[in-house]
């Protein structure tokens, strides 16, 4: 199978696009293949796209989805042992075009999960289309609604609710408002949180966060800071990667929605 070939040779891409074809073709990818099939760079984009792809190694962790070798990239996972990981490889790649609004629901239940075990916490879908009612969520989290009402069509880009409870059930707990972009506009989105208008919906019992989930890599350093100060939590791909790799056993109908979500955009791929 042959995955769409790139023309920009921008490290973060070729490493997107590796990190893609690890997955369809579950085979190792020589490096000085790698660099044949990219094209004409020189010795220092070939050394900045290597080591471009140990950072990514590194950011997934010592159980991440492929490993570096000394000449080579080889895959530690099948195409659906994470197929969370696969889907978000595949919006990454190629955005989020058709039947959006459908495939960005089942991206807000893909990062509900992942939420919900990074906080060892509770999660719930809020954003429009409504798939919760804001006053039966905060009965669950003993909090209070505020002055104003939510507008009827709308969000305030809010689409999960998580929280982390303690034992006795009551409030000045963590709470973090997060907004979900499973598309290629993930930057027009980082600020779409209205935090403070949130405070006149809700009369909170403690100050909220802002939290972010994305399919794409935010490049570690002055990007993700800059990404952070806007969105506050952000789960990224290999954030994502690491809070989903046991949805198999702990939620199999979610996992087979989104492995059902992966096979035709990947039988839809030209083969070769």
């Amino acid at each position: 199978m042959e995955i769409v070939t790139i023309s920009d040779t921008k490290p973060d891409t070729v490493a997107d696009w590796v990190e893609l074809r690890l997955l369809l073709k579950n085979t190792e990818i020589l490096r000085g293949q790698l660099f044949e099939d990219i094209g004409d760079i020189d010795d220092n984009e070939k050394s900045d796209i290597w080591e471009k792809l140990k950072d990514r190694e590194a950011l997934y962790g010592p159980e991440g989805p492929f490993k570096i070798n000394e000449d080579s990239v080889s895959p530690r996972i099948q195409t659906y042992d994470n197929p969370a990981y696969t889907m978000c490889s595949l919006l990454n790649f190629f955005g989020n075009a058709r039947n959006s609004g459908a495939t960005g629901k089942l991206f807000e239940r893909l990062s509900a999960f992942a939420a919900k075990k990074y906080l060892n916490g509770e999660v719930r879908i809020y954003g429009y289309p409504r798939a919760g009612n804001l006053s039966s969520i905060l009965t669950e989290m003993n909090e209070k609604l505020g002055s104003q009402k939510v507008p009827a069509r709308g969000d305030r880009g809010v689409d999960l609710i998580a929280w982390k409870p303690f034992t006795d059930k009551h409030p000045s707990h963590i709470v973090v408002l997060m907004q979900c972009a499973s598309g290629k506009n993930w930057k027009t989105k980082t600020r779409d949180i209205g935090i403070n208008a949130w405070y006149h919906y809700v009369n909170w019992a403690q100050e909220v966060m802002k939290g972010f989930t994305t399919p794409t890599v935010i490049e570690r350093g002055d990007k993700f800071y800059e990404a952070g100060y806007d969105a506050g939590v952000i789960i990224d791909r290999p954030r994502l990667y690491n809070y989903t790799k046991d949805m198999v056993t702990t939620d199999r109908q979610l996992y087979d929605e989104i492995k059902a979500w992966c096979e035709p955009k990947i039988n839809s791929l030209p083969k070769g």
